[in-house]
């Protein structure tokens, strides 16, 4: 938090004011500790308090990081400007969570003169993990690959890619988490798309995409895997080998010091034109932050990222691989277990 509240200082804001609604606002929930309804009050002297109304009051002091404060059923705006009307000149504020129409309400109802946007420094404050989240990221990996080996073991008895598909959210509740995203779960021809929603479509011979992960107490983890259905040809092989040695061999360069987008560019020469997204992202309290792998960003200890190349054919099929890692100060470890060879079903 001494950060943030330099931050505040650097930038002349005399507070900072995060507001969690009904949308995800990842900011909000990492330095408060906190998922619900709610607004983060950050002074530049004084301990952060979290505002929240009464309904939240109990669940919000057994989870957050920061005092909390019971609003009662007045409105948490009105609360803060009583009390802190003299703090709310030039404020900054995490405009990536407020929309165009939120944000004159919440100036109105606060009376501040000056807004700083914030949530670029958060951002790239998220993006190095502390050991208690590397645990967590550790441990929400460790549960996503139990489901999703408790599915391949199973997928002989699903005809259709929504019936997976409900078995991984099913597994998912078993386990007391949620999943970090929708899952994927695509059959030939269906895996030619990188992204796609399950349908009732039949698994087919061919490729089978499952893009899986699950938020364990807010941590994110996100793993691919491409089964195959039937006896797959020599060139099925050869193409599944040739994703899979792309992947290792991006994780090898992907160490401190370095920039993401040499890893980028090996595997789009080595991969063409059949690859055609971003080979990672960062992983956390979402499922996809920082760091950028177009953008240059310098790779740093404890960085946690997840490792995607994959080859598309739109109307034939797809494959794609992914691994979750962190970056230490000797290199890349692994936080999910690589598949060593392509499995059949």
């Amino acid at each position: 938090m001494k950060q943030i509240q330099q931050f505040l200082q650097d930038k002349g804001c005399n507070c900072a004011i995060l507001f969690k609604t009904e949308s995800p606002n990842p900011n909000f929930s990492y330095l408060s500790g906190f998922d619900g309804l709610g607004v983060l009050f950050i002074r530049q002297r004084a301990r952060p308090l979290l505002f929240v109304p009464e309904p939240e009051y109990k669940i919000a002091q057994k989870s957050a990081k920061v005092e909390v404060i019971n609003a009662g059923r007045q409105r948490i705006l009105s609360v803060i400007k009583k009390r802190f009307s003299s703090s709310l000149i030039t404020v900054a504020i995490d405009k990536s969570s407020v929309s165009l129409l939120q944000y004159p309400v919440f100036k109105k109802a606060l009376g501040f003169k000056k807004a700083v946007d914030i949530s670029a420094f958060l951002a790239k404050r998220r993006e190095i993990k502390d050991e208690l989240e590397i645990r967590l990221i550790r441990r929400s990996c460790k549960i996503a690959e139990e489901i999703l080996a408790r599915l391949i073991n199973r997928l002989h008895t699903f005809k259709t890619e929504s019936e997976a598909c409900a078995f991984l959210i099913s597994e998912s509740a078993k386990e007391g988490v949620k999943p970090s995203f929708d899952p994927i779960v695509a059959s030939a021809p269906n895996s030619g798309k990188w992204h796609h929603t399950p349908t009732t479509a039949r698994i087919r011979e061919g490729f089978l995409i499952i893009d899986f992960g699950v938020s364990y107490k807010g941590y994110s983890s996100d793993i691919t895997r491409t089964v195959y259905k039937g006896t797959p040809k020599a060139k099925d092989l050869e193409r599944y080998a040739l994703v899979s040695q792309v992947q290792k061999e991006c994780i090898k360069m992907i160490v401190p010091g370095a920039r993401l987008i040499e890893s980028q560019k090996y595997a789009q020469k080595i991969l063409g034109i059949a690859f055609c997204h971003s080979l990672g992202h960062g992983i956390g309290r979402a499922v996809h932050e920082g760091p950028n792998f177009i953008k240059s960003a310098i790779i740093e200890e404890g960085m946690t990222l997840a490792i995607e190349p994959g080859i598309y054919f739109p109307g034939k099929d797809g494959i794609r691989i992914e691994d979750d890692i962190i970056i230490t100060k000797n290199g890349p470890k692994m936080l999910t277990t690589p598949l060593k060879n392509l499995i059949r079903i």
